[in-house]
């Protein structure tokens, strides 16, 4: 089994087992309370975590595109240059 389908299961059980425990007092409807086990099942796998790691990756990408295209510059101004 797989650690998202576990963390499926946690949840599903969390809000199977929802009449028997008291929900939060911020919970006033069925659907706040599935809100709530939707947050904390994504938190349960890691999505900040996943979210922070994309937006790492996204700026090291850019810093990346900024470097080749700086390069492509000079390089086309070195063969700008010889041909002149």
């Amino acid at each position: 089994m797989s650690d998202y389908e576990w963390h499926v299961q946690l949840a599903a059980k969390g809000m199977a087992e929802r009449d028997s425990h008291p929900m939060p007092e911020s919970v006033k409807t069925p659907e706040a309370f599935y809100e709530v086990m939707a947050g904390a099942a994504l938190d349960a796998i890691g999505l900040r975590d996943l979210l922070d790691r994309l937006e790492r990756a996204e700026r090291d990408l850019e810093v990346t595109f900024d470097a080749l295209r700086e390069a492509e510059s000079k390089a086309a101004n070195a063969r700008h240059g010889r041909s002149t």
